[in-house]
């Protein structure tokens, strides 16, 4: 296992800047890694609420099903484009609003957020921005509901 101090330690510097941040590299570098343990565990180990920090990943199975108890009538799964299924952005805002009603800061890990339909809004990224990338990992720091600003860290 590496340590990736230096990916880490970008993500620290920019932590409290408001501004989304997302990884890209290639495939199996260990983006989801980075996010999901390395930094999980930082946030953690420095005192920030784990009630506070939401992971998802858009193409696990168990994170999938925690959306289908939000507006039942509809499919948590709107479509399926190139083997992947993209997940109804309704039901993934209401389940945020749903885990975010504490007073304070909120981190959200999320994971392959190309599979999120109409996820351009969300993040304040343009369809062409989106495109781009294929394999996409974006932490979201939110202030109440301010809107945020794009930066990038290269993998």
């Amino acid at each position: 296992m590496f340590k990736r101090d230096k990916y880490l330690n970008q993500l620290i510097r920019s932590r409290d800047n408001h501004q989304v941040k997302v990884i890209t590299g290639i495939r199996r570098a260990g983006k989801s890694y980075l996010i999901n343990e390395i930094f999980f565990d930082w946030l953690v180990e420095n005192g920030v609420d784990v009630t506070h920090i939401i992971k998802f990943s858009f193409d696990s199975e168990i994170d999938i099903r925690k959306l289908d108890s939000y507006l039942p009538t509809e499919s948590t799964i709107v479509r399926v484009v190139e083997g992947q299924n993209i997940i109804n952005n309704r039901k993934f805002m209401l389940f945020i609003d749903d885990k975010t009603k504490d007073e304070g800061n909120y981190i959200l890990l999320l994971d392959e957020i190309q599979n999120l339909g109409h996820r351009m809004g969300i993040l304040g990224c343009s369809t062409a921005e989106m495109k781009v990338f294929k394999r996409i990992i974006i932490t979201y720091y939110m202030q109440g509901k301010n809107k945020i600003n794009n930066i990038n860290i290269k993998w």
